[in-house]
């Protein structure tokens, strides 16, 4: 299997996998033949990538962590919850509890059921759906670092719904300052900064309610060095759950392309989660992050510092951008027998990806 861009689809694919929009519903189903009628669509679809069949790399297998089911099951949930509420006064907003803490769990079994499954975080690249797409992957790459940390089932369902309800104060929030305003003056909008005391407020009205869910969609605003809102709070006063918020939704966001901001590649966005540990983010869950977050997905094709081009087989988790690569061709672009390479071993360390393509 092979990853592209959707604008880099060509006459004659075959898909691999099946194509779901923003969403979540079912566009193109695995085996659909590429053609004419399909190509002028794809690049208008709320999708970053497809997946294709490459003779080259038959044996590599793209698995999501979690399913394109689980995720569209919650982004419909998002748009129900947010829809029905918007504009309405704290005390009369209804959640549907009993929902949400089924799509987290079903996510949660997703992680438990998938042998070998690489966690699906690619960009947003839809304005209308972003608000609803972003909590559900920042969901689904917290409860990734949460159990890595080893948090029980009963913490890791907590931490997803904190994630997942992150913005639900977005309800309360003027529809202007949500879709006018680009990231940055939107963050800066005291308009905007209401949201977490909304959804705060929100989640104290709702029967049996975990506290600890509560506090982190009070703090997932807070940065490390107590430079954030509305506490200020610095260090380990700031809860787990909003410290592992705080850096898989800067990530997404970082990775998405929305209200005029530009997509940086996964490499780029995880740099900077990098370059502000101990700053904006907690350093031992950016540790976490980085050792368990493939930055060069599977399938993906790369340019290698040797000039050769070849394609991800593995990402080689926890050997920070030491995948393991088939080269395809030579540094003159001619192609070549198919042969490995595994970056993470020592003769290798010389080589690096400079780029990658087609995505």
């Amino acid at each position: 299997m092979r990853r592209l861009a959707v604008e880099n689809a060509q006459m004659g694919m075959i898909l691999a996998r099946a194509i779901y929009d923003g969403s979540g519903t079912l566009i193109l189903d695995t085996g659909t033949v590429l053609d004419a009628v399909h190509l002028p669509v794809l690049p208008r679809l709320e999708v970053k990538d497809i997946i294709v069949q490459d003779s080259r790399v038959d044996d590599v297998i793209i698995v999501p962590l979690i399913s394109e089911e689980s995720e569209a099951h919650a982004v419909r949930l998002l748009h129900t919850l947010m829809d029905t509420n918007r504009g309405k006064l704290v005390d009369y907003v209804k959640l549907d509890m009993p929902a949400v803490d089924r799509v987290v769990k079903e996510i949660i079994q997703d992680f438990y059921s998938v042998f070998m499954g690489e966690i699906n975080i690619e960009g947003c690249f839809s304005n209308g759906n972003f608000d609803f797409i972003h909590p559900v992957k920042v969901a689904g790459l917290a409860i990734l670092l949460g159990k890595r940390a080893e948090f029980s089932r009963a913490e890791l369902a907590s931490l997803g719904m904190a994630a997942l309800l992150q913005n639900i104060g977005y309800v309360g929030v003027p529809n202007g300052i949500l879709t006018n305003l680009d990231p940055v003056a939107q963050a800066a909008a005291p308009e905007f900064k209401k949201h977490v005391e909304i959804g705060t407020q929100i989640l104290k009205r709702q029967k049996e309610m975990d506290p600890l869910i509560i506090e982190a969609v009070m703090q997932h605003h807070e940065n490390w060095d107590g430079s954030g809102y509305p506490g200020k709070l610095k260090g380990s006063k700031i809860g787990r759950y909003a410290r592992i918020i705080a850096i898989a939704s800067n990530y997404h966001a970082l990775i998405s392309s929305h209200r005029n901001q530009k997509a940086y590649p996964p490499p780029e966005a995880a740099e900077y989660i990098s370059a502000y540990s101990g700053e904006l983010f907690d350093p031992e869950f950016v540790n976490l992050f980085l050792r368990n977050v493939p930055f060069y997905p599977k399938g993906v094709s790369v340019r290698l510092s040797t000039g050769e081009i070849g394609i991800v087989t593995d990402s080689n988790i926890g050997y920070i951008g030491r995948t393991k690569v088939r080269v395809c061709f030579g540094r003159d672009g001619i192609e070549l027998k198919p042969h490995d390479l595994d970056l993470s071993k020592p003769e290798n360390q010389n080589v690096t990806i400079v780029e990658i393509l087609d995505y």
